[in-house]
């Protein structure tokens, strides 16, 4: 295989997974959202965190207001 070829075959594939990505479901009963109740369930909350983040778990992503005030 030639380094084009390579080059746009990784491509392609990037781009299916992000489609696929960002035509999963979500919410409480997407497989992302019970993986990652599996994975806090299981001892494994640092994983859980990355497969699907709580917000409010988040540095500065609470409900407080984090930034100033528009004039």
């Amino acid at each position: 295989m030639s380094l084009g070829r390579t080059i746009s075959f990784s491509l392609s594939v990037i781009g299916i997974a992000v489609a696929v990505a960002l035509n999963a479901p979500s919410g409480p009963d997407s497989p992302r959202a019970k993986l990652a109740g599996w994975l806090r369930a299981h001892g494994y909350p640092e994983a859980a965190t990355i497969v699907a983040p709580d917000v409010t778990e988040l540095p500065g992503m609470g409900g407080s207001n984090t930034l100033p005030p528009l004039p």
